[in-house]
């Protein structure tokens, strides 16, 4: 239910012609310490990748996947080369990626 009413409370915002990035890397923070905090669903070096990246200014991240603590992404828009850097330094491997609109059809 916590995570599901995040869901409901970022989806106007991602909705946005331009949303507000301190918003969503604020809930996509808490959405983390749910499933870190609540449900278990987290690693040290996870956590240890994620504080990286949060010191090297991205702004919100999460685990990711479909369990075992083996991935998670940070949200930095600005920092991008910085944050890469900072969680290769805490033993991951990073790879910049961009988000698009999807699929579409003819």
């Amino acid at each position: 239910m916590k995570n599901r009413n995040i869901l409901l409370k970022v989806l106007p915002e991602l909705n946005k012609e331009s949303p507000d990035p301190y918003f969503i890397g604020k809930y996509l923070l808490q959405h983390h310490e749910i499933l870190r905090d609540v449900l278990n669903i987290s690693t040290p070096k996870i956590e240890n990748m994620l504080d990286a990246a949060l010191s090297a200014g991205a702004l919100g991240g999460k685990i990711t996947g479909s369990g075992g603590g083996g991935c998670m992404f940070a949200y930095a828009p600005n920092n991008t080369q910085i944050v890469a850097e900072a969680i290769e330094r805490a033993g991951g491997k990073s790879f910049i990626i961009s988000s698009g609109k999807g699929a579409s059809f003819g």
